[in-house]
């Protein structure tokens, strides 16, 4: 591995997040945590994060400002 690469995964062990952004040209998307299905759970379910009303705030507003 790169030194970049180890770098990085040391850091992220000692800062933990929640948050984080990825900014890229073409199309809009905000993907946030618990958007996919949980092991074992039916499509159908919804899988909601703790702070989903949150996730979804921050979503609009950079839909809006896109």
């Amino acid at each position: 591995m790169e030194p970049e690469t180890i770098a990085l995964m040391e850091w992220t062990k000692s800062y933990p997040f929640i948050l984080s952004a990825n900014l890229h040209g073409g199309s809009v998307v905000a993907n946030y945590p618990y958007d996919g299905q949980a092991p074992g759970q039916a499509k159908s379910e919804i899988n909601l994060a703790p702070d989903n009303d949150f996730f979804q705030h921050l979503t609009h507003l950079y839909a809006k400002a896109s």
